[in-house]
């Protein structure tokens, strides 16, 4: 009887095969994306998530010199994710809502494959829903904008994205108001101005820069949420909570306003590397808050929230970067 030569089984040689290519394979995508240097998808040129994502790139660039940024501007959280699935880009800020419904196939990413490559490095700050109308609006209630001029925000925005959900709680879709217009925030506020619209919907950090300077100005009202709506919000969209605006969130503002809120989120893919992923959650969520690097806008990101409000998985690179205690 003859013997099979001596050596390793054909099935161990094929795995170690595979693995020595997957490790081939993780090297050179280290080394294109060191040498390229990384995008970071952020949000409307002038808009809040551009703002913080150059504050981000300002503290990188400060505490680590030899790392290379770069912003892509976007319409927003749904086009951010989508950046990111499709490889265009490598970090992205996007609303926890949104990434959760991005990964499991809901709603606008519906028509076609869950983006199941999305992985969290962790939550950089909260963000509110926030309905304003005209200080003398005779509108109270988000059932009363019905057959009114509205602004739901961009097509691929989170703002927009929250702005059917809200209105879906109440029973109410986009046809059913008089026009529901997706300038975006900055156009918003000039028609809100001068009477052009009626209501603007925005998600964002509160509060936020430009309408704290309509309140100033010329005044506004935030519309609340109410707690059915917020119930059936927290069923139908995870990643969305109650939050209540407290008083003088905005000059003038003389109540409290209870509304939805979501983390904004830093994602990037599974495919990133663990020791890059590792390193980036280091340098936003430690570094850059020790430091002050990055300038005001970063004072909300720290350590102590960074898994607050994460609504997909996280990455492994991020896991390792974070504590134990606070995992």
């Amino acid at each position: 009887m003859e013997l099979p030569p001596p050596g390793r089984p054909v099935q161990e040689d094929a795995i170690i095969a595979e693995e020595l290519s997957r490790a081939s394979e993780n090297i050179e995508r280290r080394v294109q994306r060191r040498e390229a240097g990384f995008t970071l998808a952020t949000g409307p040129q002038n808009g809040m998530y551009a703002r913080f994502g150059d504050s981000i790139i300002a503290a990188i660039k400060e505490l680590a010199p030899a790392i290379k940024v770069q912003p892509r501007y976007s319409e927003g959280s749904v086009d951010n994710a989508s950046l990111l699935a499709r490889g265009e880009a490598h970090y992205a800020i996007v609303q926890g809502d949104v990434a959760a419904a991005a990964i499991a196939g809901d709603d606008p990413f519906s028509r076609g494959q869950p983006l199941s490559t999305l992985r969290a490095v962790g939550s950089l700050f909260p963000e509110a829903v926030q309905i304003v109308v005209g200080p003398d609006s005779p509108i109270r209630d988000v059932a009363d904008l019905r057959g009114r001029r509205v602004d739901i925000g961009t097509p691929s925005s989170g703002s927009r994205f929250d702005a059917v959900a809200v209105l879906a709680a109440y029973g109410l879709k986009p046809s059913d108001l008089g026009e529901a217009r997706q300038d975006g925030l900055s156009g918003a506020i000039g028609r809100l101005r001068r009477g052009q619209l009626d209501a603007l919907f925005t998600t964002a950090a509160a509060p936020e820069p430009s309408l704290q300077a309509l309140a100033a100005q010329g005044g506004l009202r935030l519309l609340p949420i109410t707690e059915a709506a917020i119930e059936r919000l927290e069923q139908v969209r995870p990643g969305l909570v109650r939050l209540t605006l407290p008083v003088n969130t905005y000059p003038r503002q003389k109540t409290a306003v209870v509304t939805a809120a979501s983390s904004a989120l830093l994602v990037t893919t599974a495919n990133a590397p663990s020791a890059e992923v590792a390193r980036v959650a280091d340098l936003v969520f430690t570094r850059m808050t020790q430091k002050g690097a990055g300038g005001a806008d970063v004072v909300k990101v720290s350590a102590e929230n960074q898994l607050r409000g994460v609504t997909i998985p996280l990455h492994e690179g991020a896991a390792r970067a974070t504590p134990i205690g606070e995992r």
